[in-house]
């Protein structure tokens, strides 16, 4: 699992990593003048878990002009990880569908309608 944070992380550093050290210069200039806290401004991993599935979670710092084409790199680079995996790491997602549903009845205290079936 370390593996798979590292090179999500290494990732996003080699797509992100020269803004990040021109926005960390920036905001320790800008917390000084404000008295703000000096925040992290490298790309950050976290990962949470439930019952189903794992959820990763990057956080970056980018130019507002080049988001879209920075997420894309981003996610572009973490598939192109999965795939030199060799089938040890893959995507899957949870898929429902209802077959042939049962018949059921709705009943709505109105004059105006009586019953209304559906199926």
């Amino acid at each position: 699992m370390k593996t798979k944070l590292l090179a999500t992380r290494t990732t996003a550093q080699e797509v992100v990593g020269e803004y990040t050290k021109e926005s960390h210069i920036c905001w320790i200039e800008f917390s000084k003048q404000f008295l703000l806290e000096d925040a992290k401004v490298e790309p950050i991993v976290s990962l949470a878990l439930n019952d189903n599935w794992m959820e990763f979670t990057l956080r970056y710092v980018v130019d507002f002009k080049v988001r879209r084409s920075t997420k894309d790199k981003l996610f572009t680079g973490i598939l192109d990880g999965f795939e030199k995996t060799e089938g040890n790491v893959k995507i899957a997602s949870t898929t429902l569908q209802m077959v042939d549903p049962s018949a059921f009845e709705v009943h709505i205290s109105s004059d105006k309608y009586k019953k209304l079936e559906m199926f």
